[in-house]
């Protein structure tokens, strides 16, 4: 089935990426589900495409990198997002990260926006390797 397999990254877990898929138009929706009381920073999308057979696609993926998985009943790899990108690049039909990224700002209230802001500057002054590593895809806002 058409859909989208996407990576998403956060600030807060550091050479971790999320690796998934979805059905729906947006992953928008999907990040807003996984910024539970259990994770302190909401996730970014640092990538995203529409495949033919999303379903497969994720399959095919998280087999290619299931050493590097960190626990077999969760979507979550010790990868970079580049090498997760080149691994999907063959199955993409269209690149739809840029569409992603404007969904998930568009989600967010001005005050979430700026608390998002201020948690992402703070965890730079600790950890700036953590944030500079995913600085290729950070999501600007207008």
């Amino acid at each position: 089935m058409k859909g989208i397999v996407y990576v998403l990254t956060n600030p807060a877990m550091i050479r971790l990426v999320k690796i998934g898929k979805t059905d729906r138009d947006s992953v928008a929706k999907r990040l807003r589900e996984l910024f539970t009381t259990g994770v302190p920073i909401a996730f970014d999308c640092a990538y995203a495409a529409i495949v033919e057979d999303n379903a497969e696609v994720e399959k095919v993926i998280h087999a290619r990198f299931t050493k590097r998985r960190l626990l077999t009943q969760r979507e979550f790899f010790l990868l970079t997002v580049p090498t997760v990108v080149k691994a999907i690049k063959p199955y993409e039909i269209e690149n739809v990260t840029l569409r992603m990224r404007e969904d998930v700002d568009a989600l967010l209230s001005d005050k979430q926006y700026q608390e998002r802001k201020a948690a992402r500057q703070m965890l730079e002054r600790v950890s700036p390797s953590a944030v500079a590593s995913r600085d290729v895809h950070r999501v600007v806002r207008g």
